[in-house]
């Protein structure tokens, strides 16, 4: 009878070992789900907002940059100043050269490159091919040849996407004469890159836009090359027309020598402002060939752009 006893000691003392070893391990557990409890309120009460620039730490500078785009090897020069630097998503504005100019003509002919330096954007500034561009109803070899540039525009936003931290809902789009004519062009066939564009001393077909878009036109009385009576006072009430704005017009004060007003209420993108410009000529308002005008282009472009985001 004495081997039953000695047996049921045994697996008495068995059972209070696995009872306590069943213990540590629920405490063990108690302490870690108290600890990730922890951890996690530490995570949601901390005030450091998500670094969304955190993949794109491209550098500061004026850089030449080749893609391939449209079976083409393109190239576009880009400007970041070291104020879009900061860690946020930053604005990036798109330009179009004028016929037979370059990137580096137009950005010393707008002065981008100190705008975006106060403003702390990227400016990306396309090369044409053979100085120009297929702006739908023209221009030169890149239209004669049926250059994609809707593409190539996509392509060059795509590349400095990869590299900066840019707010890919706030893209402006502009450019001049030729450019300008791309610029429209761009608009109607791919009216989702640019929250607003801008056309300067230039026409093109009008078409509906989207309602969160907005467009900025300046176009001068005395255009030798884009006459103001037969088309640039033909934009404005045809973009107006095709985007269902009703009568009313704004009146905006820029300078003396522009007549500007606004569209605010339209079915398709609003606002459309116009400004019809005196004394400049075939020139960009303000810029380093036409300095003197109290009209400045430049400013009055990014600040209905700025306007517009709220």
């Amino acid at each position: 009878m004495e081997a039953p006893a000695q047996l049921l000691v045994r697996v008495d003392a068995s059972d209070t070992v696995f009872h306590s070893q069943g213990m540590e391990r629920e405490r063990l557990r108690g302490s870690a789900i108290l600890a990730l409890l922890l951890f996690l309120l530490a995570g949601c009460g901390g005030s450091a907002a998500p670094d969304l620039c955190a993949d794109r730490r491209g550098v500061a500078g004026v850089f030449s940059v080749e893609i391939p785009s449209g079976g083409l090897l393109r190239e576009f020069s880009l400007v970041v100043p070291e104020s879009a630097l900061a860690g946020q998503p930053v604005p990036l504005v798109v330009g179009y050269h004028g016929a037979n100019a370059t990137p580096e003509a137009y950005l010393a002919v707008t002065e981008l490159p100190d705008a975006a330096q106060r403003r702390g954007w990227i400016v990306a500034a396309g090369l044409g091919v053979g100085l120009s561009w297929n702006g739908g109803v023209c221009c030169g070899e890149a239209a004669a040849e049926g250059v994609d540039d809707v593409q190539f525009t996509r392509d060059m936003i795509a590349r400095v996407a990869a590299e900066y931290c840019i707010d890919e809902q706030r893209i402006l789009v502009n450019g001049f004469s030729a450019g300008g004519v791309m610029a429209a062009h761009l608009a109607c066939e791919a009216p989702d890159i640019a929250a607003t564009t801008a056309v300067v001393a230039a026409w093109n077909v009008a078409c509906a836009l989207p309602e969160d878009t907005s467009l900025w036109i300046a176009n001068m009385i005395d255009d030798p090359l884009v006459p103001y009576a037969a088309l640039g006072s033909q934009l404005f009430p045809q973009f107006l027309a095709a985007n269902q704005c009703n009568a009313a017009r704004v009146p905006v004060d820029l300078a003396a020598n522009a007549d500007c007003e606004a569209a605010t209420t339209c079915v398709g993108a609003a606002p459309i402002q116009n400004c019809a410009v005196r004394g400049v000529g075939h020139h960009w308002p303000g810029g380093l060939t036409q300095p003197a005008g109290p009209f400045k282009a430049t400013p009055a472009m990014l600040d209905f752009f700025l306007e517009q985001q709220g």
